[in-house]
């Protein structure tokens, strides 16, 4: 084998790895893109009022705490001035 064709040869083996490479590339471009799709969707401000969280094709909701009316009362009381 002369020393032209191991150059031809070596070339085309990278280019074939190239191409899988970039083919499996953008197979899993789209796998990706399509379980996040849900994450970064634009919303309007009046639209939700809690924050969602988006977890592995999950959906949680993030509540706020829970308040104690009485306990709130007691603090402002605390804070007025005598």
């Amino acid at each position: 084998m002369t020393l032209r064709r191991k150059i031809v040869s070596l070339t085309l083996c990278l280019l074939l790895l190239f191409a899988a490479s970039a083919a499996a590339s953008l197979l899993l471009q789209s796998k990706i893109s399509e379980q996040f799709s849900g994450v970064g969707r634009p919303r309007s401000p009046g639209e939700v009022a809690l924050p969602e969280v988006f977890t592995m094709g999950t959906k949680a909701r993030v509540e706020p705490p829970a308040v104690d009316p009485k306990r709130v009362q007691a603090i402002l009381d605390a804070d007025k001035p005598k």
